[in-house]
């Protein structure tokens, strides 16, 4: 079995399910992109850009909305998170 989850989507929103641990969490549009730009490897400052170009927010907005869903992928334990999210802090 994979340790990557499998992401399903419906519509601009996903569910991110992982077989390993019988678990799976809802994605926002946003979280879907965050997502996919963090699986392809992009770094938080390709992210913000991208966000920032697709949502009328403040750069500050989407950059805790970044830290935030990577806070919450590595709370969640996704199997990947460690490797493919930045350390801030």
């Amino acid at each position: 079995m994979t340790d990557e989850p499998i992401l399903a989507e419906v519509e601009g929103e996903a569910m991110l399910i992982d077989m390993e641990r019988g678990v799976s969490y809802f994605l926002n549009e946003t979280g879907v992109l965050i997502y996919k730009m963090l699986k392809e490897g992009e770094g938080e400052e390709e992210i913000k850009a991208r966000l920032l170009k697709e949502y009328e927010a403040s750069e500050e907005d989407v950059e805790q909305d970044i830290r935030e869903f990577q806070d919450v992928l590595k709370q969640k334990a996704i199997p990947w998170a460690k490797s493919h999210t930045s350390s801030r802090r």
